[in-house]
């Protein structure tokens, strides 16, 4: 599931989307109000964790923006009257800091449940099925990703039959997309190799200076 972090101190952003990604979050971090509605639509996140004292004004001033997308607030203004104008203003949930991460990760998934979130839409191309990261299915038989590889596979389907941007996919896979970019095609050989080794019935074509896109091929 797509997870948008809206928080501003660099050092926890980092630690809260490795704490999220390893519950099986596709985490998306920025550090400002104007940051998160210039993804959200692209993004489409299916929860989002926002923090209220952000450089640019009170991150509960985006919840309009975020539709019906599920909300928790993360932030220290722990105040009785804090709490209730942020619930106003439509959270979902409320956490204060310093938290304990295994709270937050029991609120995401509660949240998840009052809102019906764990059902998955299947996603399938040829003869893979995708499943909860980072499982796929080739013809039936299970197959385990790499985490990464498995972003990748998900961010070329979402695309499919347009050419997925390498600079696209760099931000739906790493906060810091910049000092990534040698390594999408690391994950896109990998990718490529583990679904041939099964016989999938797919070829993941270079497009030069765009990106990537799906081809379907005769499964093997």
């Amino acid at each position: 599931m797509n997870l948008l972090l809206v928080e501003d101190d660099r050092d926890l952003a980092e630690s809260l989307s490795a704490l999220l990604r390893q519950s099986h979050y596709n985490v998306l971090a920025v550090r400002s109000i104007k940051e998160a509605r210039a993804v959200v639509n692209s993004f489409d996140p299916g929860i989002v964790v926002l923090d209220r004292q952000l450089p640019d004004g009170d991150g509960v001033s985006l919840i309009p923006a975020l539709g019906a997308r599920p909300t928790l607030v993360l932030t220290a203004m722990s105040d009785t009257q804090d709490m209730v104008y942020g619930f106003d203003q439509g959270a979902d949930d409320y956490l204060t800091k310093p938290f304990i991460p295994a709270e937050l990760l029991a609120r995401l998934r509660a949240l998840r449940r009052r809102r019906g979130l764990y059902a998955v839409p299947e996603r399938r191309f040829a003869n893979v099925r995708l499943g909860e990261r980072p499982f796929v299915e080739v013809d039936g038989t299970p197959l385990v990703l790499r985490p990464r590889e498995f972003d990748v596979f998900a961010a070329l389907i979402e695309r499919y039959p347009k050419v997925a941007r390498r600079e696209w996919i760099l931000t739906r896979l790493y906060d810091e997309p910049d000092l990534a970019a040698n390594r999408i095609s690391v994950h896109v050989s990998r990718l490529r190799k583990a679904l041939t080794d099964v016989g999938a019935a797919i070829d993941i074509k270079s497009i030069h200076g765009q990106g990537y896109r799906l081809e379907q091929t005769a499964s093997s």
